[in-house]
């Protein structure tokens, strides 16, 4: 029963009552591969072939993950596959008001697997056991987290 739970849950689909309160996003289901899927689908088929509770089990969840994504879907007028990750594996960058130009330079930047490890592997500069707050350091923590967003996303876009 709580392996075909959390195969569902978990690495099959998402749904927003699985999150705590304080979670703002979802990161997706852990299986996004279509071999990845075709095999946890295979495996949770055979679950449910041997045992009646399993099978019933995951009934339930689909049904709760579809009325809830009706409801979603009929009072917010928002589809959740809108902010998925394109088909070609790459996350974009939002255009925040004339940012065209130095998104399109960081994402040419990333797209260097030299430059993107550099600059992923960079430590902060520590002086006398401190980490050094500087401008320098602090632009490189952001490059961090942008260019580490646009690796491990789900989503369509930084923003």
């Amino acid at each position: 029963g709580e392996l075909v739970d959390d195969l569902a849950l978990n690495f099959l689909f998402t749904s927003k009552t699985d999150f705590s309160e304080t979670e703002t996003r979802s990161t997706g289901p852990k299986c996004r591969s279509r071999p990845a899927r075709i095999v946890t689908f295979a495996l949770i088929t055979q679950l449910c072939m041997l045992s009646a509770t399993n099978y019933e089990r995951l009934v339930f969840y689909l049904d709760r993950l579809h009325s809830e994504k009706q409801k979603q879907l009929t009072s917010w007028l928002y589809h959740p596959s809108s902010n998925d990750k394109d088909a070609s594996g790459f996350v974009g960058i939002n255009n925040l008001g004339a940012t065209c130009y130095m998104n399109s330079l960081l994402q040419q930047l990333y797209s260097i697997p030299t430059f993107r490890y550099g600059i992923l592997e960079a430590q902060p500069i520590i002086d006398d056991g401190k980490i050094q707050e500087s401008k320098e350091s602090t632009m490189l923590t952001e490059l961090k987290y942008l260019f580490a967003f646009l690796q491990e996303s789900v989503m369509k876009a930084y923003d």
